[in-house]
């Protein structure tokens, strides 16, 4: 398998540390979005538009059939496109997709992988140095719920 390739369950199934940020934000929107054509504004003003290949928890994107446009408005095709998170500005999510059910379906993706793992399949979710509980990372873990309920507050305020 390619190490770019997001797998059989989508970035849902990366690490645990890339899991519990992705659940604890909104970048499972993003990782939402994979197979969807979209844009990514990047910082130095330059934009890239293609099919999104997939999102890591940092905001890494990969993108494919991309046209990238300079800030001087130069075009140039692409194959594939890599984008570190510390340089994109904006992703433009396309009117298509519907906000709210696309962070729901990550987020049961992630405790799809979570609790594949917790029955004995898979790799273990909890370090055996913390044999009574979860590993310091997933204290103070909010819900899903917890966290559709702040996107959409975060929506309605945007608006």
């Amino acid at each position: 398998m390619d190490p770019g390739d997001p797998g059989p369950c989508g970035d849902a199934a990366g690490s645990i540390r890339e899991r519990t940020i992705a659940e604890n934000s909104l970048v499972v929107l993003l990782q939402g979005l994979q197979g969807h054509v979209t844009t990514v504004e990047l910082r130095d003003e330059s934009t890239a538009v293609g099919r999104v290949l997939s999102v890591d928890a940092f905001m890494n994107v990969r993108l494919e059939g991309v046209v990238f446009r300079d800030r001087r408005g130069r075009a140039l095709r692409l194959q594939q496109l890599f984008v570190t998170g510390r340089n994109v500005r904006y992703v433009h999510v396309p009117d298509r997709v519907d906000i709210l059910q696309t962070v729901q379906n990550q987020l049961a993706r992630i405790h799809r992988v979570r609790n594949f793992a917790s029955q004995g399949g898979g790799r273990r979710e909890f370090s055996d140095k913390h044999p009574g509980g979860p590993s310091p990372a997933f204290k103070g873990s909010s819900s899903p719920t917890q966290l559709l309920q702040t996107s959409q507050q975060q929506l309605a305020n945007s608006c």
